[in-house]
């Protein structure tokens, strides 16, 4: 799929792509994916994945926090969970992102979209915001 429209206007707004991030967003570019389980694990999981990057172009505050917390490079993948930020370091690490909680979403992209999809393991809150509760504990 042609993704260099997106992927200008993200860039412009100060994100940048590594040639892992470019294919993965090309070979996944607008895939819209609902949860199959939706009630196990410690979290409920009913609300899809968007692969559309552009949907997080402005937050890229969002992104230089993950990075001065987990270090890296992070371009934004989507939305998911109660329409969470879904960013992807250059090695492939994809991380979740709203409100001040940062979620390990999987050490690779299979990684994270079975947890995405599939709820396959907990959810872990990676980093929490001074003044914020971790959620899920």
């Amino acid at each position: 799929m042609d993704v260099e429209l997106p992927l200008e206007t993200l860039k412009e707004a100060g994100f940048s792509f590594n040639a892992h991030a470019e294919s993965v967003i090309s070979t996944l570019y607008g895939l819209r994916v609902h949860p199959v389980d939706t009630e196990s694990g410690e979290f409920i999981n009913d609300d899809p994945l968007i692969l559309k990057p552009e949907l997080c172009r402005r937050h890229r505050s969002a992104a230089e926090l993950i990075q001065k917390e987990l270090g890296g490079n992070y371009v934004p993948l989507g939305w998911w969970l109660s329409s969470s930020y879904v960013f992807m370091e250059d090695s492939g690490r994809v991380v979740g992102y709203l409100g001040g909680l940062v979620w390990r979403l999987g050490e690779s992209v299979e990684d994270a979209l079975n947890l995405m999809v599939r709820a396959d393991r907990p959810l872990v809150c990676g980093y929490v915001r001074p003044g914020r509760t971790p959620w899920p504990r």
